[in-house]
């Protein structure tokens, strides 16, 4: 394709779209670098070697599938190209009966149709591709064929069609567990909404998609969302946050040398600063964006950065130099028919020119600016209506899919149940009519383990439960009988408040054990400051930790946070500060310590000197036995499954607990998180 690739499908989009933001399509905003051309020699290399030392290589399946990868390596660089190996592959395919050629060869023709303006030709390649790919149940070609349907749509300016195309997509690469395909899918959904300026349907797909960025460990996936959720927040009046994102993006393209992305960003960064009235601060990022955009060919972007020049400077009165810039913005949008630049400009023209008596030079950009604001307006708010409409209804149909599902689902699992209570009988009958021994042996054997967990269960209930609940019963009829009084109740009621609270937490505890054993538990995973948290939950252990004389260290960087359902992480840290304080001796130290570990991970160490967990306990814990509750340091009891809580419920929440300990000296218990910023 011709050497500037890149801005010439960008102004394809803009002819569409007239839009600023700059996460796209992934197929749209590739360019042929210098590692794209050593895939390609190294695919030419393979495609020599098949064919010298085989002379039947062209009914090889893998020579296919080779071909398909050069192909696709072809469609930035030499499209005809593309299309010359595609219909090889279909030849070579056809009397083989390879699906997978012939879609992936579909997928490569459609897309540069698509890119060279024939959306005919192209949207029948792609149907048949995606119709093949389905049935065939080739998931990971079949992805690729809905993103090649979404790039058509897109093009064509067919927002709704495009939402439901990303949308499926979407849901099945998460189905699959194809993360890296689902996160462009939702970058593509977040573009459907903020091509029509709707940045606040925009922001929910960033977001998670950001999230997915910071599993997979990509900090430059995540620079260019955090970029993009940025320019939202402008947008939305959110400064704050537009610039606290945008600066950790700006650390990263400074790294990669992404001159483009940080020009973009830094033009956001300017915009705000012009919003806060800080003039200075806004030149400084728009002389920043013109020296990155001055060593690459980014027209759209070099507009922009003339027009935050010029807003600037009309600000601060200097009229020259704003008429200067607003100028070199117009001239620029114009020959890349970049509307709402045209738009941006021409109206600060007006007002320029007004200041400078010349009224119908004036009038002449009003006209223009106002012409194009009411066509821009029109078509974006007609689209916009058909796209939310089509949402409306797609998750409509998509609820009543899941509703007829989840029928079925029922009907089918009932069923099920009631043929395995069947079997289940049989299976007794059978089992009883045999008397056999090793059967017996096998049910003995899990009936003490049934006898050992509900004898478990009934103990922490029976004592630990009912010793308190008792406790408040007998001081409730002494005080109903007037055999204290009302200030002595008074005095009792930090003791009282303990046991309760004591009693509350076992029973929760309790709840979420036998969840855990029946596997209910759902995480709502959210952002939670965790250095309030944990001293609000310090707190509430303020009674038991003076009994031991402990004091507390806290060595925390308070601008860390952690992405864990909120009462999964109190149950969790009370565990932990229970078990610390109970192994704690007297007049010992508490340490708290949360750090950053990794670029997305956040630990948080718990550390008490004590008497110490026995290597064996630690290894009956992560592998979910029954653990015999060992006394504190000075006799405390304890359910016994608290630990096991623990790492449960972390573990729900994608994180790890660690636990490391000596005896007499102390132990470590450490929870390892994702950091969400």
């Amino acid at each position: 394709m011709k050497k500037y690739l890149y801005n010439f499908i960008v102004s394809i989009i803009l002819v569409f779209t007239r839009y600023r933001f700059l996460v796209s399509f992934s197929l749209l905003i590739s360019t042929y670098s210098f590692s794209q051309r050593k895939l390609t020699d190294s695919l030419l290399f393979e495609k020599q070697k098949f064919e010298k030392l085989s002379d039947s290589f062209s009914k090889d399946t893998n020579y296919i599938k080779l071909l398909y990868k050069l192909g696709r390596s072809y469609i930035y660089q030499i499209p005809d190209s593309t299309k010359i190996i595609s219909d090889r592959i279909i030849q070579l395919s056809e009397p083989l009966q390879f699906t997978p050629g012939i879609v992936g060869a579909k997928i490569n023709l459609a897309t540069i149709y698509f890119l060279n303006g024939d959306f005919s030709i192209g949207n029948e390649n792609i149907k048949n591709a995606v119709e093949l790919s389905e049935k065939f149940e080739l998931d990971s070609l079949h992805l690729d064929a809905l993103n090649t349907k979404a790039l058509g749509e897109f093009m064509l300016g067919d927002y709704p069609n495009a939402y439901q195309t990303c949308t499926r997509g979407e849901r099945l690469a998460n189905h699959l567990g194809i993360q890296e395909v689902q996160l462009n899918f939702l970058i593509n959904l977040a573009t459907c909404f903020t091509t029509l300026n709707d940045y606040e349907q925009a922001i929910p797909y960033l977001k998670k998609a950001k999230i997915i960025a910071l599993s997979l460990e990509n900090e430059l996936i995540g620079a260019k969302i955090n970029s993009n959720l940025g320019y939202a927040y402008l947008h939305l009046g959110e400064y704050e946050k537009a610039k606290r994102i945008c600066k950790n993006a700006i650390a990263i393209f400074s790294k990669k040398e992404f001159q483009a992305w940080h020009a973009f960003t830094c033009n956001t960064l300017g915009n705000v600063a012009l919003q806060e009235h800080h003039y200075n601060t806004a030149l400084n990022f728009f002389t920043k964006g013109e020296l990155l955009l001055s060593t690459i060919e980014d027209k759209q972007r070099t507009a922009d950065n003339f027009q935050g020049f010029a807003d600037t400077y009309f600000l601060i009165s200097d009229f020259n130099q704003s008429l200067k810039f607003a100028k070199k913005a117009e001239i620029i949008s114009r020959n890349i028919s970049y509307h709402y630049g045209i738009v941006q400009s021409s109206k600060l023209l007006y007002r320029l020119l007004v200041k400078n008596n010349q009224p119908k030079e004036a009038l002449d950009y009003l006209h223009v600016a106002q012409k194009l604001s009411d066509s821009i307006f029109e078509s974006e708010n007609r689209t916009k209506f058909l796209l939310l409409d089509t949402k409306a209804k797609f998750d409509r149909s998509q609820t009543l899919n899941e509703f007829e599902n989840d029928k079925k689902l029922s009907e089918q699992k009932t069923i099920t149940y009631v043929t395995l209570i069947l079997l289940t009988a049989l299976l007794i009958i059978s089992l009883i009519v045999r008397k056999s021994a090793q059967d017996q042996k096998k049910a003995n054997r899990s009936l003490k383990e049934l006898n050992d967990t509900k004898d478990q269960l009934f103990s922490i209930i029976g004592h630990d439960l009912k010793a308190p609940i008792g406790t408040l019963q007998g001081l409730l009829e002494l005080y109903t009988s007037k055999e204290i009084s009302k200030q002595d109740v008074v005095a009792l009621r930090p003791s009282l408040k303990q046991n309760v609270d004591r009693s509350a937490f076992l029973l929760n505890n309790l709840l979420y054990w036998a969840k855990t054993q029946m596997n209910t538990v759902i995480p709502d995973k959210k952002v939670i400051s965790v250095e309030s948290k944990i001293k609000s939950i310090c707190d509430s252990f303020d009674i038991d930790i003076k009994e031991k004389n402990l004091s507390t260290e806290y060595h925390i960087e308070s601008d860390l946070v952690f992405m864990m359902d909120v009462t999964h992480f109190e149950i969790a840290v009370r565990n932990l500060i229970s078990n610390a304080n109970k192994y704690s001796h007297k007049d010992g130290v508490l340490k708290f310590t949360l750090k950053g570990v990794r670029e997305n991970k956040v630990s948080l160490s718990i550390w008490h000197a004590g008497v110490g967990i026995q290597p064996s306990i630690i290894n009956t814990i992560f592998k979910n036995e029954s653990v015999d509750c060992t006394p504190g340091a000075v006799n405390e009891k304890g359910a016994g499954i608290g630990l096991q809580i623990t790492k449960e419920l972390i573990k729900l929440n994608g994180g790890e607990l660690e636990m490391r300990s000596k005896n007499d000296k102390g132990t470590y218990m450490t929870i390892t998180l994702i950091n969400p910023n």
